[in-house]
């Protein structure tokens, strides 16, 4: 037992050390400048010793007078020695207390309490769980001291003492409370010189050049961060740093007729205010919140988003005059003075209530509040326990993921420039793009009036065989800039390389220019005097065969009347073949349509159709196997098609030489005269002739009105000559050129797709790193205080296996830390006193690092409503101990505790030798009663004699 002993012995030694910079005595004459605790094994007391027959032989206990703590450390062996050791320490207690008439050996800070720390092997634990619940179960006497467990295994008990905390000594507390300004607990709870430290290595972390540059970047960011906003609050709080709160009144206020609080000329000033439900406890918080903050929790949540029932667009100016107002009579304005100063209540503009609420919380606590703390979402708690524990890392974290963010935008915008899909991150692809965006810059193109009036040269005069329409179109389409991109941005692909690819793809366009001027003047040739009066000669096509058609039509109509009867036959024979040959011609176009989709088809095939999808239609998708496959299937339709086609051209070329002969017998036994000349005629015939199929006689064409008009506007269509393109001179400059801008360009390709994947590395690893820091950080900081606290106010801390701790991370731009026992959250397991007691842990925390330095003010509104009997015990104790060390260190202190349960409140009143307040209610208001209480001498434990020098 003595291994656990010593082990204890040397970590305290440690503790004491480093965190109340003393050293551990041995002796009782340490104890006489009431600062050194003393560690004394019960076998080293002599015989005549007060202690000799409480401690056994192989107990220790810690005196320190420093918290009035005296600690035993007892192992256990089963549940009669537990028995009996509980019953020693009770002794203890008694010998601590002070003799009736002995004023002088009093301890002037406060009562002393007895803790027993049970020693455990962890093979005992639950033997041990089952004891001290049967023996607290049975008996009210255990209730006088607090318990405590250390469990340890055999062979690990330096470990074991070393993760022991010794919540009741509160070292972490005392060390927290030792600072006498706000930037030295600033310093102490910041990680800032870890940061600091991650920062001048960060470089080395990195073997990517661009990588090594951004860790750079944010590595001077230790020298030369830029400065931290911090809230500031508006409101004129009439108390600063190092004041108490000496008097208070409140007038007029809710339920309240008046409130007169005198406090004693001592830093320390604890207040124990007793009322039942509707006395105006809560009416007191509200107004002193009010006064210091220019905020209260009612105010709070009256102005916030989630408060539907307000309709008022002033929602201060509407809870001043509705909700503060005195209830009897609202025409009373409330007021409220500090330290005999009148304040006026400025009401925190709802923009600053942030900031308001910020210094509220670490000086007010309502139930509500401290059962929030454990169930607020990671991103809440992050913002209440994280801020402030290091400025240097909120800089670097906002810097690294706003230039994260700002890279990865700039690629987006860049992508987007292009054209591409911003998801797209290899360099290849967008080095493709670049070279396509700039061959597109070079305008090398050809207008739609080109392709429109080639196309009108192919289809209207029903011409097939021209590939410089598909030629154009293929220029013009993306696979050729495509194609040229492809090889420009190959790896291997030299200057000379590229340089050419490009020179290629400007001579292609010179080639195809050059083509289309060719055929321009072709046609300009062909055209001939229509060059000069088309529209004189379309007027002559019009009148030559409107006069042809007419002598037909007259042939027609004589028919029925008179007339030979040969002519009559050959006017019947020009109309039924005309009307023939205009179906034939139908017919033909559906077969020409119907070959170039075969022939189309044909030419897939030979790409790579026919041996991967052999009995697949590329069009349909249909199954044609039994055809013999796809190939052999086109193949005989495109067969038939052409037969079919030959016939019909067959039989349309015998209906034409039909008509005009029928026509030429007419004409010459005609009626009428030829409407023009021989000259115009032949003026016509040159002009148009070339533009009507090859298969029927000119005058046979013309005498159709619906051919006449085709003629006509294809004429007119294919006399509309496009602009020529310009052919470009100066090739090889232009190529190089443009080389050099795609080389520009895919530089900066290279920079917006490399920087966001090299921030995006930084910063997963950086912040990976911060969040490790604050993992190492916390539990030496701000948790190990909370811990230590929550341990203090918990009864039975030996229930669980472990306690809550804090986990950080950082998930999208947003700091978070999680509540966590076990890999479980609190609030789903924590009964409403457990929760209460993290909530109330933190906020002591808060009010030790930063609310003493703001507002010497502790305000808790009803806190022990959620506790059961062993649970308020432990917290008085606590309170008792917290006003002890500000009495210890002079450090000033307004403590108000608002209590509903008399008997709670007075024994809270006599721990702390505090003032009492009683509300009650006259009339129609409330009003308070101030008195000051008769200590009983069992509450100021500290009997001299048992400190007096050990001979050993």
């Amino acid at each position: 037992m003595s291994i656990i002993l010593d082990a204890i012995r040397q970590t305290l030694e440690d503790r004491y050390r480093h965190d109340c910079s003393l050293e551990l005595g041995h002796t009782a004459s340490s104890f006489s400048n009431h600062l050194v605790p003393i560690w004394i094994s019960g076998n080293i007391l002599p015989e005549s010793h007060p202690l000799r027959g409480v401690l056994g032989a192989d107990d220790a206990t810690l005196l320190d007078p420093y918290v009035g703590v005296a600690q035993r450390f007892v192992p256990f062996e089963d549940e009669t020695g537990l028995r009996s050791a509980i019953l020693h320490s009770l002794d203890l207690r008694s010998k601590l207390q002070r003799p009736v008439g002995q004023d002088e050996t009093t301890d002037e800070y406060g009562s002393w309490r007895v803790v027993v720390t049970w020693l455990v092997r962890s093979s005992q634990r639950e033997a041990w769980i089952d004891a001290i619940s049967n023996v607290r179960g049975s008996t009210g006497f255990s209730e006088e001291l607090s318990f405590e467990c250390l469990i340890y295994d055999l062979g690990q008990e330096r470990d074991s003492a070393k993760v022991y905390s010794f919540p009741r000594l509160h070292l972490a507390l005392r060390h927290a409370l030792s600072f006498d300004a706000e930037d030295e607990a600033g310093k102490w709870l910041s990680a800032d010189d870890r940061v600091r430290r991650l920062l001048q290595t960060l470089p080395l972390d990195y073997s990517d050049p661009s990588e090594k540059e951004i860790a750079r970047r944010v590595a001077s960011l230790a020298q030369n961060r830029p400065k931290v906003d911090e809230v500031e609050i508006r409101v004129d709080s009439p108390l600063v740093a190092g004041t108490s709160i000496s008097r208070l009144s409140i007038a007029n206020f809710r339920n309240l007729s008046l409130v007169n609080i005198s406090f004693p000329d001592t830093p320390v000033r604890p207040l124990v205010i007793f009322g039942p439900n509707g006395t105006g406890k809560s009416s007191i918080t509200e107004a002193l919140a009010l006064a210091c903050f220019g905020i209260s929790p009612r105010l709070e949540r009256f102005c916030s988003p989630e408060e539907k029932d307000v309709a008022s667009r002033d929602k201060i100016l509407e809870f001043s005059q509705k909700y503060l107002t005195p209830m009897w009579d609202q025409s009373l304005k409330p007021s409220c003075s500090i330290n005999g100063k009148q304040i006026e209540f400025a009401y925190a503009p709802v923009s600053d209530h942030k900031g308001s609420k910020m210094k509220m919380d670490r000086s007010v606590l309502t139930q509500e509040q401290s059962i929030r703390f454990s169930t607020m979402n990671s991103a809440e708690c992050a913002l209440h326990v994280l801020r402030g524990y290091s400025d240097l890392a909120d800089v670097v974290r906002e810097y690294v993921e706003t230039e994260a963010a700002r890279a990865s935008d700039n690629r987006q915008v860049f992508l987007r420039s292009l054209g591409l899909s911003a998801q797209i991150i290899k360099l290849e692809t967008v080095q493709e793009r670049i070279v396509e965006s700039k061959l597109e810059a070079l305008q090398l193109d050809f207008t739609v009036q080109v392709s429109a009036w080639l196309r009108s040269l192919e289809n209207l005069l029903l011409r097939q065989g021209s590939e410089l329409p598909e030629q154009i179109e293929r220029f013009r389409g993306n696979e050729r800039r495509a194609e040229v991109g492809r090889h420009v941005s190959k790896r291997s692909a030299t200057d000379e390389d590229r340089k050419q690819a490009i020179l290629g793809y400007i001579e292609d366009f010179n080639l195809l220019a050059t083509l289309i001027s060719d055929r321009i003047n072709d046609i300009k040739e062909r055209l001939g005097p229509a060059n000069v009066d088309l529209d004189t000669l379309i007027r002559r096509l019009e009148t030559w065969g409107q006069w042809i058609e007419q002598r037909t039509a007259e042939r027609v109509g004589d028919a029925s009347v008179k007339g030979s009867e040969e002519q009559n036959h050959q006017v019947r024979g020009i109309h039924s073949r005309r009307i023939e040959l205009e179906k034939t011609r139908h017919d033909m176009q559906i077969c020409r349509e119907r070959k170039a989709h075969l022939e189309s088809t044909q030419r897939l095939l030979t790409g790579g159709w026919a041996k991967s999808r052999a009995n697949e239609c590329p069009t349909c998708g249909l199954d044609v196997s039994t055809f013999g496959g796809i190939a052999q299937r086109v193949g005989i339709l495109l067969e038939q098609v052409t037969q079919e086609a030959d016939l019909l051209g067959l039989r349309s070329t015998e209906l034409r030489s039909d008509i005009e002969s029928f026509q030429a017998s007419l004409i010459e036994s005609g009626s009428s005269e030829q409407p023009l000349t021989d000259v115009e005629r032949l003026a016509v015939v040159q002009a148009f002739q070339w533009l009507t199929p090859t298969d029927g006689s000119f005058e046979t064409h013309i005498a159709d009105a619906g051919m006449r008009r085709a003629l006509i506007a294809s004429a007119v269509a294919i006399s509309n000559f496009p602009e020529r393109p310009k052919i470009r001179e100066n090739l090889f400059d232009e190529a190089s050129l443009t080389l050099s801008e795609i080389e520009q360009k895919w530089d900066e390709a290279a920079s917006a797709l490399r920087l966001p994947t090299a921030w995006e590395a930084v910063r997963k690893s950086l912040l990976t790193k911060l969040t490790q820091i604050v993992e190492g950080h916390l539990p030496q900081t701000s948790e190990r205080l909370w811990k230590e606290v929550t341990m203090a106010l918990t009864s039975g801390s030996w229930v669980n296996h472990n306690m809550p701790a804090m986990k950080a991370s950082t998930s999208k731009r947003e700091q978070k830390l999680t509540l966590d026992i076990d890999g479980r959250l609190p609030r789903y397991i924590l009964n409403q006193c457990e929760s209460h007691i993290l909530g109330l842990a933190w906020f002591f925390v808060e009010y030790v690092l930063k609310g003493r330095f703001e507002t010497p003010l502790v305000l808790l509104d009803d806190p022990a409503q959620e506790m059961d009997q062993t649970t308020y015990r432990e917290f008085v104790r606590f309170l008792e101990t917290f006003v002890r060390l500000h009495r210890r260190a002079s450090k000033p202190l307004t403590l108000i505790t608002m209590m509903h349960q008399e008997t709670r409140a007075f024994e809270l009143a006599r721990s702390m030798r505090s003032y009492w307040m009683t509300l009650d209610w006259r009339g129609n208001s409330a009003c308070a009663t101030e008195m000051t209480l008769a200590y009983d001498p069992s509450s100021q434990p500290l009997n001299a004699q048992v400190l007096l020098p050990i001979s050993v």
